[in-house]
């Protein structure tokens, strides 16, 4: 009897430091270990609002991109993420908070608003984040909404989880590398010359 209860301490040790070991993998990949031109983005979806994180190995920015203006701290804290350099059109507190009406520049970054969209230049990769109006064909697209997706090459796209399965079809039907924006777990894209990996890891891991 006391042989069983042993081997059953030892299996349950076994699981928790696996799990554990898991754990801390997962945790260690938000720290993105940029290098100088690699950009990494993180998707931050807060109830009915989003964000996005975005990371150079020296400067880090807070973008408002669409619903209300709530709930970045907690999620932040969450990612270790205690501060940030620039906060664009969200009240959360930054080293410098941004009214953006048209063009936001730094070293390796470049954000315009167009309408209620967003065309963000890093370091060689044009990203856009299309929420109403016109489209801008870009390599990488994150849609906020629905829109007749063009004939020009999209290399990799990110969706809102409330968007339809016919817009998720369309998506595939064109060959579209394309990825759910999930409540319930961090999507992270990381960008190195002409080449990305993306990186989910669900909320509980935090």
């Amino acid at each position: 009897m006391k042989k069983i209860i042993f081997l059953l301490f030892l299996l349950l040790f076994s699981i928790c430091m696996v799990s554990g070991k898991v754990q801390n993998t997962f945790i260690e990949k938000i720290d993105l270990k940029l290098n100088d031109g690699e950009v990494g983005l993180v998707f931050l979806p807060i109830d009915n609002s989003s964000y996005l994180l975005i990371r150079t190995e020296t400067e880090s920015i807070l973008l408002h991109t669409s619903g209300p203006d709530k709930g970045a701290e907690k999620v932040l804290k969450k990612l270790g993420q205690k501060e940030v350099n620039y906060s664009i059109n969200t009240n959360f507190k930054a080293n410098e908070c941004i009214t953006l009406k048209d063009t936001f520049e730094t070293t390796h970054i470049r954000i315009n608003q167009i309408d209620e969209n967003y065309l963000l230049e890093l370091d060689g990769h044009t990203f856009f984040v299309y929420n109403k109006g016109n489209f801008i064909p870009s390599s990488y697209v994150y849609f906020l909404n629905t829109v007749s997706i063009p004939e020009a090459e999209i290399k990799l796209a990110f969706y809102k989880d409330n968007i339809g399965e016919d817009f998720e079809k369309e998506l595939t039907d064109h060959w579209i590398d394309s990825y759910k924006i999930k409540s319930n777990e961090f999507t992270i894209v990381k960008f190195s010359d002409q080449s990305y990996n993306v990186i989910r890891i669900p909320e509980y891991y935090f």
